[in-house]
């Protein structure tokens, strides 16, 4: 603990000095540090410059001004596929990233006091009321099957070129499980916002099964992560990682319960890791859609209890994603090269996804440079995050220390 403060209920940091009110919020982060580092495309700068170029092409329009669409690319959200697909077809990793940068803008619009959010048009946000994020969930939708992109949308077009672009070349048995993660993703994060307004269905339904909405409306965690494993688990991601390897686990995947085992327990890690190191963006944003959120609401639990509970969880899908991956390797399914090239993939996406969001700016604040400490207190302030790492912890090399644009925070190791 920062000498002057002392730990208030709930996790926030108050001061010691009698009157003083609570400042901010603050956590005891597990050591992840034998979780790192991830490892990086070698590809991963020439890949940058082309993405954010596209960005500059298709996603300008999006943003009310310039310094708002130059802090959107700060975030550096690209590094995530290059943390986590690190071998692979680049131009198929640079279409994915491109997916993920309009999906983003879509769900940043309206993000509250967030730096680098698009903001405009109520119509075109997963964060608009919940008639317009069901009609930007069934128009892309529609989209996928055929229907043409509507020429008054500005999001529309941009879609319409990923998807001919992505499903190019693609198997058909991958195109359709490609097609059915995405239709879920895009279902599940229009209902994060509300669930489906009475009246409102149009020709393209294809998300009945949403019905939640915030997470002060969540019986319980369960119930929270059921409809947040389509949201932020993304699984359309997985199915594009497979693309870049040049692999298709479709027919192998809907035979093996061992398979889909895998996928499933690194789904959950991602979900987790995702709402601890995430939590102070939403919190700036006024969302609670959030596991920490979750447990703070359904349970009660203080703001350090939720995050115990959290990584207990993560915990024992990172063992049983250990224990089912070693049964593949030393069975006959695991003899397959292409088995073998999945199992090695889904390894580092828990590695990669923790090192980008330990340094993202997206999630820490604008500026912000991890010290390469993966333990120690999170302090949320609203300009940045503060890491106060324990004595004695020493910092991991992180795997983009070579990635031109970014630089570690002075003193880094390495």
């Amino acid at each position: 603990m920062t000498e002057g403060f002392d730990e208030g209920e709930g996790g926030s940091r108050v001061s010691a000095v009698p009157g003083d009110v609570p400042v901010h919020p603050a956590f005891r982060l597990p050591d992840m540090t034998r979780l790192l580092p991830g490892r990086l495309h070698p590809d991963a700068a020439r890949m940058h410059e082309a993405v954010h170029e596209w960005c500059r092409s298709e996603l300008r329009a999006f943003f009310s001004d310039q310094v708002s669409f130059n802090q959107f690319l700060e975030h550096h959200v690209d590094l995530w596929t290059y943390l986590t697909v690190p071998v692979g077809d680049p131009d198929v990793i640079e279409a994915t990233c491109e997916l993920t940068f309009l999906f983003l803008v879509l769900d940043d619009k309206h993000g509250g006091d967030v730096p680098g959010s698009a903001h405009g048009d109520e119509g075109l946000s997963f964060r608009g009321d919940a008639k317009a994020s069901w009609s930007v969930a069934d128009h892309l939708a529609a989209i996928m099957h055929g229907g043409a992109a509507d020429p008054s949308v500005p999001f529309a077009g941009v879609f319409q070129r990923l998807w001919q672009r992505l499903t190019r070349g693609m198997r058909e048995p991958l195109r359709e499980r490609f097609a059915d993660c995405l239709n879920a993703f895009i279902g599940g994060a229009a209902a994060e916002v509300a669930p489906r307004p009475q009246g409102s269905h149009p020709d393209f339904d294809h998300f009945p099964q949403y019905t939640r909405t915030s997470s002060r409306e969540y019986r319980s965690f369960e119930e929270y992560r059921s409809v947040r494993e389509h949201s932020i688990g993304a699984r359309y991601l997985y199915v594009l990682h497979e693309h870049a390897l040049g692999i298709d686990m479709t027919e192998v995947l809907r035979r093996s319960e061992a398979l889909q085992r895998v996928e499933r327990t690194v789904v959950h890690q991602h979900l987790l890791h995702n709402d601890l190191l995430s939590y102070r963006k939403e919190l700036l944003a006024g969302q609670r859609d959030n596991t920490l959120a979750v447990l703070q609401d359904t349970e009660g639990l203080s703001l350090q209890q939720a995050v115990d509970r959290l990584w207990a969880c993560a915990e024992e899908a990172e063992d049983d994603f250990l224990r089912v991956r070693e049964r593949i390797l030393h069975s006959s399914l695991g003899r397959r090269g292409d088995v073998r090239r999945y199992l090695e993939q889904m390894w580092w996406m828990v590695p990669g996804s923790i090192e980008y969001q330990l340094m993202s700016p997206r999630y820490h604040g604008l500026g912000y440079r991890w010290s390469g400490y993966a333990c120690g207190e999170f302090v949320l302030h609203p300009e940045q995050t503060v890491l106060v790492p324990p004595p004695g912890a020493l910092p991991v090399v992180p795997a983009w220390r070579s990635f031109i644009r970014i630089t570690p925070a002075p003193g880094h190791a390495g």
